[in-house]
C-alpha cells in the first residue's frame, strides 16, 4: 500500500475579541411619526395622484369631443358643484319618507277639519275612501283639495256625513257641540304651527 498520510482536520478556533467600536451597529429605530403626520401625507399623496388622472382624462375627452381642455374643465366644475349640492341617497329617502308622514298628517287635519263643517261622521273611514289624487301640499304646509275631494266623497258615499244645524259640528261620539264660525281650521292650524313653526 501506498504510503498515505492522514488528513488534519481543521481544529475549531475561537472566535477573535474584538475590544474596539462595533463595526456594525444595530440599525437606529426611525422617529415616530404621528398617525396625523401619516394622513396627511397620504392625503396629499392622494390628492395628487387624482389631479394628475383627472388632467389625463379631461385632456383625453377634450380631443375625444374635439373642445378645448378649458371647456372640458368648465363641464367638469359644474358636474362637480351639482354633485356636491346632492344628498346622498339614504338621505334624501329618509327625508322624502319624513316629508310623505307630514303630508298625510296635514291632509288628516284638513280633513277632519273641513269634513266637520259637513258633518262628517268618522274622519277615519273617510281618509281610507277619499281620492287624494286632487288633494296636494305646497311647501309652507298648506293644503289645497280637500273642500272638492270631500264633495265628491259626500256624493259617493252620503252615509258618512249627518246633516248639522247651522252652527254645530258632530263628533264622532254623536255628541254635538257648538261651534263659532270659523274655528274649523284651528286643529289644522296648530299642527301647521308645530311642524312648521309658521
Amino acid at each position: 500500500m501506498p504510503n498515505q498520510t492522514p488528513q488534519q482536520i481543521p481544529q475549531p478556533t475561537a472566535a477573535p475579541v474584538v475590544t474596539g467600536p462595533v463595526a456594525n451597529p444595530a440599525p437606529t429605530p426611525a422617529p415616530i411619526v404621528k398617525p396625523e403626520e401619516i394622513a396627511a401625507a397620504l392625503l396629499n399623496a392622494v390628492d395628487s395622484r387624482t389631479q394628475r388622472a383627472e388632467r389625463s382624462v379631461m385632456k383625453s375627452f377634450a380631443e375625444q369631443y374635439g373642445m378645448s381642455e378649458q371647456e372640458a374643465s368648465a363641464i367638469l366644475e359644474k358636474a362637480k358643484a351639482e354633485k356636491a349640492s346632492q344628498l346622498p341617497e339614504a338621505a334624501q329617502a329618509r327625508i322624502n319618507a319624513e316629508k310623505t308622514k307630514v303630508e298625510k298628517l296635514l291632509i288628516a287635519a284638513e280633513v277632519k277639519a273641513k269634513g266637520a263643517a259637513l258633518g262628517l261622521v268618522d274622519a277615519d273611514t273617510a281618509l281610507l275612501l277619499l281620492d287624494r289624487s286632487g288633494v296636494k301640499v305646497d311647501e309652507a304646509g298648506t293644503v289645497t283639495g280637500v273642500d272638492e275631494a270631500l264633495k265628491h266623497l259626500q256624493e259617493a258615499k252620503p252615509f258618512l256625513f249627518a246633516p248639522q244645524p247651522t252652527g254645530q259640528t258632530a263628533n264622532v261620539g254623536g255628541k254635538v257641540k257648538s261651534t263659532p264660525p270659523g274655528d274649523a281650521g284651528t286643529v289644522r292650524d296648530d299642527i301647521k304651527k308645530q311642524l312648521f313653526g309658521g
